[in-house]
């Protein structure tokens, strides 16, 4: 393969998981029901119970969470920019730099929080949607 259909892949392989990252936070605050129905928390609408739980649904909400990994991959090793590469071990053979671990182990953790977060949000706005308005004697005049 060469050099330049390599890097056009691996470009790909890093925007998707971003796209769809933010899409998913722009579907939670647009119509945070959809992200609810997409990762099966709740039932989807009485006209498309058929329809769900699709796959497709499923690759989104994974490309996402590993969406929020690369962002906070990034986040994370900028971060850490202070610590030397000289700082790591041998794993398998291979050097491994402590900055890239510790990068690695904390964006694996924030994604998850993240999408807890997200997923939390979501939950919220739905429940504030279905809330019964309080009845007073009184007539709602401003």
């Amino acid at each position: 393969m060469s050099p330049k259909i390599a890097a056009i892949v691996l470009g790909l392989v890093y925007a998707v998981p971003v796209i769809a990252a933010v899409w998913a936070l722009w579907i939670s605050w647009s119509n945070p029901q959809r992200l609810l129905v997409m990762c099966n928390e709740i039932a989807p609408p009485e006209g498309l119970r058929g329809l769900y739980p699709r796959k497709r649904d499923y690759a989104v909400v994974a490309a996402a969470f590993i969406g929020y990994g690369v962002f906070a991959y990034s986040g994370f090793y900028t971060g850490l920019s202070w610590m030397p590469k000289s700082w790591g071990s041998i794993n398998d053979g291979e050097w491994v730099s402590t900055r890239e671990a510790l990068s690695f182990s904390g964006s694996a953790i924030a994604a998850i929080l993240f999408h807890c977060l997200v997923m939390d949000y979501c939950r919220l706005k739905v429940k504030a949607q279905w809330q019964p308005k309080p009845e007073t004697d009184e007539p709602d005049i401003k």
